[in-house]
């Protein structure tokens, strides 16, 4: 069951959830693919050279294969959620890094793209919460329709109580 609904608060909703971006299995995949280049390729060298090249490739096929397995369990344990009182997200399974933040608490929220974040939307997301705490959520996919999410709450949050009713 889900790190989330495991802790959530009475009266609160999940309003949006997030996850994070398959931009994370690029590196390690260019690894296992470069360790796989080099096994193939020591076929075709002379028996002479051949181990140079195969053991090499072996082994960077071996700890790319690990790092591919370790970003899976990663993206598919992550969790990213706004609720009508917090922000909550927990990355990882065994070393795990969770964040529980009220709303009430948020003074901003930043989202840091580069280049290829944009083109491919996905981002680091900065969340300051009182006493200059700041919590990232890295590689997160969609980052500005999470952050207006947020936003949309803090507004909710901070309507006069009348308006609120009216609903």
């Amino acid at each position: 069951m889900s790190y989330i609904l495991n802790n959530l608060m009475d009266g609160e909703r999940i309003l949006h959830r997030g996850r994070m971006h398959g931009i994370v299995f690029v590196i390690p995949t260019i690894f296992l693919l470069l360790g796989a280049t080099f096994m193939v390729l020591s076929l075709w060298a002379d028996i002479f050279s051949r181990n140079f090249i195969f053991y090499p490739g072996l082994a960077l096929t071996l700890v790319s294969a690990l790092a591919w397995i370790i970003t899976a369990f990663n993206y598919m344990t992550s969790e990213y959620a706004v609720t009508n009182k917090r922000i909550i997200t927990k990355v990882g399974i065994i070393s795990r890094q969770t964040m529980e933040l009220l709303l009430r608490k948020v003074e901003s929220v930043q989202v840091s793209q580069g280049i290829l974040g944009r083109l491919f939307g996905y981002g680091t997301l900065i969340i300051s919460g009182t006493g200059g705490a700041k919590n990232l959520c890295r590689n997160i996919a969609q980052p500005l329709k999470f952050r207006q999410k947020i936003h949309e709450q803090l507004e909710r949050l901070h309507e006069p109580e009348s308006t609120q009713h009216k609903r």
